[in-house]
Formats: structure tokens, C-alpha cells, sequence
């Protein structure tokens, strides 16, 4: 794990040193973006490189928290971009964003909520057009 390096685009920068825990087999990194836009990081273990896409920005651009190596289940449903190699040293890289909130009317919610309002509204709506009755 000592051998682990990053390689990071300029728009990005690394604001705390590693952190390695042994424990669980992971290295931990602490990066800021300095401009918005999607990036590459490249992640190098045992002569080995991988590459995990991250967005900055404010926007609500399609964005894949984890890449996995394997578990094609877990691939299905929580991330976007294509396996790591099954010879690859690294077994996942994950990235942890900020929660992402709308602002409705100058109050600032998560996304999930909005939708759950909005199926509500949308469910009671159509409910009297197409004649429903409970």
C-alpha cells in the first residue's frame, strides 16, 4: 500500500497527505477542485494504473461514485463506468461527494425528496383525470 500513488489533472489538488489504513486495505485521499469540469485521476498500485472519472461543479451532471473490480451486481447498480481489470491490483475507487440539494423556492433539498413530492403530486393529479378511485 506504500506504493500507491495519484496522479492528478491542475484543476485538481491534493489538500492532506495520504492516509493509509491497513485495517480495511484502503488509501484515502483529500482532493478540491479548482474548476469546474469532469477529470480523470489516475490511480497507480504495483506497476498497475487505473482511472476514475470526477466531476466539480454545481451543476447536476451524471456522476458514478465508485468503480469496481468484479461484482457485477453491485456494478449494475452503483456505478456507471466500466470494470477495473480482473488482474488489476486495485479493487475499487471510490469517491465520496457533498450531498447534492435543489434549491425550490429559495429552500435547498435533496434531490430524493423532490422526486417524492413531485410522484406525489403527479400520482394525486392523475388520479382524478383518469377517473381512479380508492
Amino acid at each position: 500500500m506504500n506504493n500507491v500513488t495519484l496522479e492528478l489533472p491542475p484543476e485538481i489538488t491534493m489538500t492532506a497527505p495520504p492516509v493509509h489504513i491497513n485495517a480495511d486495505n484502503e488509501v484515502v485521499w483529500r482532493l478540491a477542485g479548482t474548476k469546474d469540469g469532469k477529470y480523470e485521476l489516475k490511480i497507480v498500485a504495483a506497476g498497475q494504473s487505473a482511472t476514475k472519472a470526477v466531476c466539480v461543479g454545481s451543476d447536476l451532471p451524471r456522476i458514478s461514485t465508485i468503480r469496481l473490480r468484479g461484482r457485477f451486481w453491485e456494478r449494475v447498480f452503483s456505478s456507471a463506468e466500466a470494470a477495473l481489470p480482473a488482474n488489476s491490483p486495485i479493487e475499487s475507487i471510490s469517491i465520496n461527494y457533498p450531498d447534492r440539494n435543489i434549491d425550490v423556492a429559495g429552500y435547498g433539498m435533496n434531490w430524493i425528496w423532490l422526486f417524492f413530492i413531485l410522484s406525489m403530486v403527479a400520482g394525486f393529479v392523475f388520479k382524478e383525470i383518469l377517473g381512479i378511485q380508492i
